[in-house]
């Protein structure tokens, strides 16, 4: 059985080392990597429920983008699998659930991501990450 490994990527500079160290770490291991980005919905709040519903579309659309070019050599010529997730909601929760769900061995995520609260040393997805979640949690920093 495959080691399923969830990495959360958010385009920061600690998800990024977090995709380095996954990308070694799934080519030595043929792991099945499953590369999530959240979006943060209540960071989008329209009072238009169609627009909301055209901007979240939008915003689903160029995260997948910028995730694929991401993850483009993530298993490129090795025996690991890759699949790419756009999720709404609240980061951690979806993190958290899409592990429980998926039977995840190890959820990967940098230290701070783009959150408001720089002065944090672990960051409050990561912080949270490690409280609730039933699996492993590697901080890359």
């Amino acid at each position: 059985m495959k080691t399923k490994i969830i990495l959360a990527l958010d385009g920061s500079d600690g998800s990024n080392k977090a995709l380095d160290w996954t990308i070694n770490f799934a080519k030595s291991n043929s792991a099945e990597v499953h590369v999530l980005t959240v979006i943060d919905s209540t960071s989008v709040i329209t009072l238009e429920p169609e627009r909301h519903i055209l901007e979240m579309e939008e915003i689903r659309r160029q995260s997948l983008e910028r995730l694929n070019e991401a993850t483009q050599p993530l298993c490129d010529g090795h025996s690991c699998s890759i699949i790419r997730k756009v999720l709404a909601g609240n980061v951690a929760d979806e993190i958290l659930q899409y592990a429980k769900e998926n039977q995840a061995n190890m959820i990967v995520c940098g230290t701070r991501g783009r959150g408001t609260l720089k002065t944090l040393l672990l960051g409050s997805v990561a912080h949270k990450l490690v409280m609730y979640a039933e699996c492993s949690v590697l901080v890359v920093r």
